[in-house]
């Protein structure tokens, strides 16, 4: 089927292509319009505690290390956080349009992570600045509820309890914008092929219609 082919059934199923061409405009208004996300990173620091000797926990910089990976697999819970290539990306850039990760950086590669520091990387994302910080706030909520956890369950006293601090002192926030442009192409694109592909499957039916029944 050529080009000029398809334009003319394009037209004679005009009411279809009217209705496609329609649903494409208002997805195009709908891309067109602005699609900002915001992203807060903080860092928690897991802190011997004041007393010493302390508690079996944190006795040693080994033992409090993997004591911060421990507290990120309980505040994960079953939503174990992947791999990634990079630590620098953000959650909306891995999809996540509003939610929160927990995860211990690592020092290694990919497939062999090595951990050196006690400390827990917190990111979320949110479609405004106060989504994202509420979504913020659960996630560190999520640290503390599960430090706490699993210090109770040990039966650490309240003075040998391991500290806790944010680097910065608060989180920090960006704002990543989408292309627009790109956006508005691609819908262009789906929307004049999904139009012409509609034409045609409605070309088709009303060729079966009119065959006569032998």
């Amino acid at each position: 089927m050529t080009i000029w082919d398809l334009v003319v059934t394009m037209w004679r199923q005009r009411l279809v292509t009217a209705l496609c061409l329609v649903a494409t405009a208002g997805a195009l208004v709908l891309a067109g319009s602005p699609h900002d996300a915001y992203n807060g990173r903080v860092r928690i620091i897991l802190l011997t505690p004041t007393v010493v000797p302390g508690n079996a926990l944190a006795s040693t910089t080994t033992s409090l290390i993997a004591m911060t990976g421990v507290v990120a697999r309980v505040a994960n819970g079953p939503r174990d956080a992947a791999n990634t290539v990079s630590a620098d990306l953000s959650l909306t850039s891995l999809g996540v349009s509003e939610g929160w990760s927990i995860r211990q950086p690592s020092a290694g590669g990919q497939w062999e992570p090595r951990f050196e520091d006690p400390v827990l990387e917190v990111q979320s994302s949110g479609p405004t600045a106060e989504a994202a910080d509420a979504t913020m706030a659960k996630a560190l909520d999520h640290v503390e509820t599960a430090l706490t956890q699993l210090q109770d369950a040990q039966r650490v006293p309240a003075e040998l309890r391991i500290r806790t601090e944010l680097s910065p002192a608060s989180p920090v926030y960006t704002v990543q914008h989408g292309s627009r442009v790109r956006a508005v192409a691609m819908t262009m694109v789906v929307g004049l092929l999904v139009t012409g592909y509609a034409a045609m499957q409605a070309e088709a039916i009303s060729r079966r219609r009119r065959r006569p029944v032998t």
